[in-house]
């Protein structure tokens, strides 16, 4: 959900915002932080196993998946498309914020319920996600440390109260989904 892993030399400080430090043999350590301390640190038998026990489906960018597992996972949704895509037991590894980004990209209001949405809408929202966390990752933004800047055409940086539209300029609007605040365009993902 949030924290990174950061290499600290020798006789450096720690992050604030560490949470767990393992000392390496050239005396440099590593350094888990999360300023918002919302995970959890363990040792598991296998990713495999932790996967089961969570009940976590594959993870978004799991390179086995595509366009026609994506659409069969989720037409057999009920509920918002942005619930659905935050639920971990479908697809790990999206959150409320790059629910959001993904939404605003494939043009789709957040409380767009799945019964309502066409097969090629499906895909476009596959391959926009995809291409969104690849971003992400490659820039290392991260959801608690917004300092590598999304792309400006991205409504991530905007998704604050009194943000704009990347695209058009209107005032961003706030709904609730699932009990979380999601953003977006009225004018550009409907509304």
């Amino acid at each position: 959900m949030s924290g990174s892993l950061e290499v600290v030399a020798a006789g450096e400080s720690l992050p604030v915002s560490t949470v767990l430090s393992l000392s390496l043999d050239d005396a440099d350590r590593i350094a888990v932080t999360s300023r918002r301390k919302l995970g959890h640190i363990a040792l598991v038998e296998s990713v495999e196993a932790f996967t089961r026990s969570n009940n976590l489906g594959p993870d978004a960018l799991d390179p086995s998946l595509d366009s026609e597992w994506f659409r069969n996972a989720f037409e057999s949704k009920r509920g918002s498309l942005k619930s659905a895509l935050m639920d971990q037991g479908t697809i790990a590894g999206i959150g409320n914020i790059y629910s959001d980004e993904i939404l605003f990209q494939s043009g789709i209001h957040p409380k767009t319920q799945i019964g309502r949405i066409r097969a090629e809408d499906l895909d476009r929202v596959f391959a926009t996600l995809r291409s969104v966390l690849r971003k992400a990752i490659d820039r290392s933004i991260t959801t608690e440390d917004l300092d590598n800047v999304p792309p400006k055409c991205w409504l991530l940086a905007q998704r604050t109260k009194g943000g704009r539209c990347p695209r058009c300029g209107e005032l961003l609007q706030t709904t609730k989904v699932g009990g979380r605040t999601a953003y977006y365009c009225g004018s550009c993902q409907g509304g």
